[in-house]
């Protein structure tokens, strides 16, 4: 996959060589040589290994869409969607969510603007409770 997530509980499935077992979610981002293969060959593979979220990206400027996919107790993708403000909320990674628009704004929004709508307690708690990081929720 392009990128990966491995939750910390399941850490002791890694070897020096590799990763025995599925990841908690991968993530494909789609290229003009790349269609079939993320959308249905590496669809088919990642259901397979029992990879519970599986994100699929295709950034090109004709296509701009995403998809996500949870994986079911029937060992299936089922389309995963996204609450009523864009947002799609990792099953996987608690407390993570991605709004969709923010993939094709331009300019792209900065890790820190996105850190402090994202999770802007975590944000204060790493930099040592500084009270300059905002709190988008006025608190």
């Amino acid at each position: 996959p392009d990128l990966l997530f491995i939750a910390a509980a399941n850490l002791g499935k890694s070897t020096p060589d590799r990763f025995l077992g599925g990841a908690d979610f991968v993530v494909e981002l789609i290229s003009d040589h790349s269609v079939g293969r993320d959308r249905v060959a590496e669809r088919a593979e990642y259901e397979a290994a029992g990879i519970r979220e599986y994100w699929l990206f295709d950034p090109r400027p004709a296509g701009q869409r995403a998809d996500f996919f949870l994986l079911g107790a029937d060992g299936c993708y089922a389309p995963a969607a996204l609450d009523p403000n864009g947002r799609f909320h990792s099953r996987n990674l608690p407390g993570f969510w991605l709004r969709l628009a923010w993939l094709w704004q331009d300019p792209l929004p900065t890790p820190l603007a996105l850190m402090i709508e994202i999770a802007p307690t975590a944000l204060r708690t790493a930099v040592g409770g500084v009270s300059s990081v905002p709190d988008p929720s006025g608190a």
